[in-house]
């Protein structure tokens, strides 16, 4: 019965929450620092997106607009006359094949400010199928979790 319970109440509380995030129109949106993680090599240079994000990099999800640059002189990359890819879906890609060298790219995010889709939600193994669920909504949804926060037995913690 309290598993129940407390299952009930997390629904309630999520949903309230999905409620207030699906209105991405009305959030304010920054950009987010120029992060340079990955040097030219042999193939070329890259900053990947999901990438960035699961290393650790403060980057939300699905970013509304992405700025690729050179690191040298903050050439847009629209003006370097070298053939790459800029999108806020994957992210940015040179490769040396597609030219004689690539140069060194940087690029920052344009998201949800941090203050609005900040979120943490430590939820213990008994709400396994109920986090599969709800992380798709808050991950797409520009939510972040923090696995540093440790969970107590059959307890939802959720942080603004």
């Amino acid at each position: 019965m309290a598993d129940l319970r407390n299952y009930l109440l997390v629904s309630v509380l999520l949903a309230s929450v999905q409620s207030q995030l699906t209105s991405n129109s009305e959030q304010e949106l920054c950009w987010t620092s120029f992060i340079n993680s990955h040097s030219p090599d042999s193939d070329g240079d890259s900053e990947i997106l999901y990438v960035l994000k699961q290393t650790g990099y403060d980057i939300c999800w699905h970013p509304t607009d992405l700025e690729c640059r050179t690191v040298a002189d903050g050439l847009p990359w629209n003006e370097t006359g070298q053939e790459v890819s800029c999108d806020n879906n994957r992210g940015f890609v040179c490769r040396n094949r597609d030219q004689q060298k690539c140069l060194d790219y940087e690029v920052r995010a344009l998201c949800p400010c941090r203050s609005r889709y900040s979120m943490c939600c430590v939820l213990t193994s008994t709400w396994s199928k109920f986090l599969r669920y709800f992380g798709r909504i808050l991950r797409r949804n520009h939510c972040t979790f923090c696995s540093s926060l440790k969970a107590r037995r059959n307890k939802v913690t959720i942080v603004w």
